[in-house]
């Protein structure tokens, strides 16, 4: 199995012991080539970028910086998958110019990372307004009808992007985030897109109240990434776990033998990111070995 990393480190951009002198000074020269050096020393040969980063770092994903990732893979074969953006995006949006702008965004960020040829690039179909309309406690015929209305919407953009960029269907993987685990599939059956299956979002209940064995069932045979993290899992109340998750295997309430058996008993052979620190990857690889 293939394990990696994602590129969004926190402990690395704004260590907790710097001055604000010295994190300003941190984010101007930050450096994702130093970051995904310091994976390939710890053992980790695959990393996820996130194209938010170009948001607030301005030398984050310069074409310089893109250089320099690619140095990185044709050196010490390294490989990339790309997390595209969700910071105000809303691909999903009733509001036309709302969503045609997050789709020319998320256009933008393929683009820009192209060059570094990602195994998948992995998308929210759905955003920050899909999410808190599903939250609501409303007559389930609304809620129906509104969810279905995003659903429709993120495939429009979807079909938009894959029209203008012409990366291969299966190539974008729609995520499992806070929106239904029925409508995300029905995304991704109608457009022949993969999934990431993000394995602490599904355990913690934000796809829906799933059994999360069940729902890695339904999504496996589409599956072009897992991203790893534990947390609690949803109880009986049939209240989300939010902000719970992100934490390093065996910390949580995740099967992690369970899971990985049948993550090999399906020949998978994608990647598999650890969206947590470097040392909470190192960690849970550790955790892994000694089940294993």
């Amino acid at each position: 199995m293939r394990f990696g990393v994602h590129l969004f480190q926190l402990s690395d951009l704004i260590p907790p012991d710097s001055s604000r002198r010295e994190v300003a000074a941190r984010l101007l020269k930050y450096s994702p080539a130093k970051t995904v050096n310091s994976f390939y020393d710890a053992g980790f040969q695959l990393a996820e970028i996130s194209t938010d980063l170009a948001v607030f770092l301005p030398n984050a994903l310069t074409k310089k910086s893109i250089s320099k990732l690619k140095d990185l893979k044709n050196q010490k074969g390294i490989t990339y998958t790309t997390h595209l953006p969700l910071w105000s995006i809303e691909l999903a949006s009733p509001h036309e110019s709302v969503r045609r702008g997050s789709v020319d965004a998320t256009i933008k960020a393929i683009n820009s990372v192209k060059v570094l040829d990602p195994e998948v690039y992995v998308v929210h179909a759905t955003g920050a307004l899909a999410a808190e309309f599903y939250s609501m406690h409303v007559n389930q015929l609304a809620k129906d009808y509104t969810l279905n209305l995003f659903k429709e919407k993120a495939i429009i953009s979807l079909s938009e992007i894959l029209d203008e960029t012409e990366i291969p269907s299966r190539k974008l993987a729609v995520e499992t985030i806070n929106f239904p685990l029925k409508e995300t599939l029905e995304i991704a059956e109608e457009l022949d897109l993969s999934i990431c299956f993000d394995v602490g979002h599904v355990l913690a209940g934000f796809c829906g109240n799933t059994e999360f064995f069940k729902a890695l069932e339904l999504c496996l045979p589409r599956i072009a990434e897992f991203h790893l993290h534990d947390s609690p899992m949803m109880g009986p109340d049939g209240i989300p776990k939010y902000d719970q998750d992100h934490i390093a295997l065996g910390l949580g309430d995740l099967d992690v033998k369970n899971l990985f058996d049948i993550i090999s008993k399906s020949q998978f052979d994608g990647p598999i990111i650890y969206e947590l620190t470097l040392s909470e990857a190192v960690a849970s690889n550790e955790l892994l070995c000694n089940i294993y």
